[in-house]
This record gives structure tokens, sequence and C-alpha cells, in this order.
């Protein structure tokens, strides 16, 4: 039993993929829709799931969008003790739910993460992402046992003793996965994988892949930076998503 938690903010291109794949995992869960106020269909494409999903669904809005808030405010709502987070544009392969709890419950882990590729067929991204997952994800793992957002699992009793998601914090989910490891070291699953969008390359200018850059080798020494100035461009975005490529 897992309460699985999502932070949309205008995702109703997204947003079905992920549940369509949701529903096709192996119970017993409930999903929990935290909206940011949203202004297009994304209430819409809820309520539509919940109406044909045998798991409970529940959508709450929130009247001001931020992940960290959202995140907090979905734990409020969750009746299960184990939680997984999931950004709204990540795609499940069958069986994700079933081995991933599988390994947490037989291990006893309370924090934990997964390898990510990416859900565009292109070459390119599927690439870049491969890259990321097995060779930079854990030479960083040897500085700051980090897990990536879009999808972590983890207890309610450790959210709450590390404080929840901090506010004003680039790279929250770093942040987060650093406070868990006060009193657990994060690990990741082993030959579990989500599939997410590598929506910002899509647009990326040369700038932006730069500050892309320069902040992942900051994230070898700390994990997560104080402030919104560096990486604006992408909070900025939140919410402004194209048309998906996959």
């Amino acid at each position: 039993m897992i309460s699985l938690i999502i932070c949309t903010l205008n995702e109703e291109k997204y947003l079905p993929m992920l549940l369509d794949s949701i529903e096709i995992q192996q119970g017993p869960f409930e999903v929990i829709v935290v909206d940011g106020n949203s202004t297009d269909n994304t209430a819409k494409v809820v309520q539509n799931y919940a109406q044909r999903s045998s798991e409970p669904v529940q959508l709450v809005t929130m009247e001001e969008a931020g992940l960290s808030n959202q995140r907090n405010k979905g734990v409020e709502k969750a009746k299960y003790e184990h939680l997984l987070f999931l950004d709204a544009d990540v795609v499940l392969p069958a069986g994700f739910l079933k081995d991933s709890l599988t390994q947490i419950k037989n291990k006893d882990i309370p924090f934990a993460g997964t390898k990510i590729y990416a859900a565009e067929p292109g070459r390119t991204y599927r690439i870049t992402y491969y890259m990321y997952s097995h060779y930079y994800l854990p030479l960083m793992r040897l500085f700051n046992p980090v897990i990536h957002g879009c999808s972590i699992f983890t207890t309610k009793e450790m959210h709450y003793k590390i404080g929840g998601f901090q506010q004003d914090v680039t790279f929250e989910d770093f942040r987060y996965s650093k406070m868990a490891a006060q009193y657990y070291r994060p690990v990741l699953l082993k030959n579990i994988y989500v599939r997410t969008s590598a929506r910002r390359f899509y647009n990326a200018t040369p700038r932006e892949l730069a500050e892309l850059v320069v902040s992942g080798l900051y994230s070898l020494f700390k994990a997560g930076m104080d402030g919104k100035s560096f990486m604006k461009k992408f909070h900025e975005n939140y919410g402004k998503h194209g048309t998906p490529k996959y």
C-alpha cells in the first residue's frame, strides 16, 4: 500500500500518459494529484481518470503553485505510510510499483530513488539520460547521496523527520535527499527505472544548457542551492509546457 503524490501545473498534455501507466500497476495504492491552480484542463484529466480508476484518486487544488509546498500538501493528504513522489511528465513501466515495493519492504528501505531514462524515442535524448543514470548520477552520489525528484520513495515518518521539502531552494529534491541522509543514506533501487520527458531541452538556449552543466558540477559538492537566482529560467517555466515528443 502506497500513496502516489503528483504535483501539477498546466499538465494536460503530459499527465494522461503518467496516469495511463499508473492504471496498469498492481494495487492497492492511492493517487493524490496536488494542482497549483492550473489554467488548462489538468483538473478534467484527473477527474476523467478518477472515474475509471479502480484505486482511490484525490485532486487537491492549491491557490499558489510551488513544488515544495505541493509535495508537502500531498503528504498531509496521504493515508498510507509509504510515499512515492512523481513528476507529471513521468511514465512508469509495467510492474514498477510491485517490483519497487518488494525491494523496499524486503530490505526495510525508508528512502530510495530510481534510474531515469528519456521517454522520447530520439537517440540524443536516450543517450543523454542513459549517460546521466549510468555515469553522472553514480559519480554525484559519491559526494552527495542525491535522488532525482521525478521518482522518490520515502515514508511519512522520514518526511516529517527531515521537515519536508524546503521552499526557496533550487534542486529542492537534492536537498531533500541530503537531509534524509542524516538518518539513512538514500539508495537507488536495483533494476528499477522510470522514463521522464526531456522537455527542458526542447527549446533550451546555449546559455541555459551551460547553466545545467554548471549546476550539475555544483551538485557534486552541495545538494541544493539556496535561493532561485541561478537556474531562474527553469523555475519560471514551471507550468509552461509544450507538446510532448513521445
